[in-house]
């Protein structure tokens, strides 16, 4: 799987990004989910998206590479 190739160094690259302006689009785009819902997330990466989850009934996330899944379940304790 292509993308297995770029988990080890994924979060490190868009570091910079995610410090300039994607974290703060992340924030602002899942503020507007509702609480206490379900949600899907697919495409999850390495799980960059966990922290701004809305306290929810049940969350499931999907990705089609298992490294990068590797990579996001350490970022589970976000989940509340």
């Amino acid at each position: 799987m292509i993308y297995d190739k770029f988990a080890d160094g994924y979060d490190k690259t868009l570091a910079p990004f995610e410090k300039r302006f994607l974290r703060k689009w992340r924030e602002e785009a899942l503020s507007y989910l509702p609480a206490n819902q379900k949600i899907l997330e697919i495409g999850t990466g390495t799980g960059a998206n966990f922290e701004f989850y809305p306290n929810s009934e049940f969350a499931a996330a999907s990705e089609i590479s298992i490294k990068m899944l590797e990579y996001a379940r350490g970022k589970t304790d976000f989940i509340h």
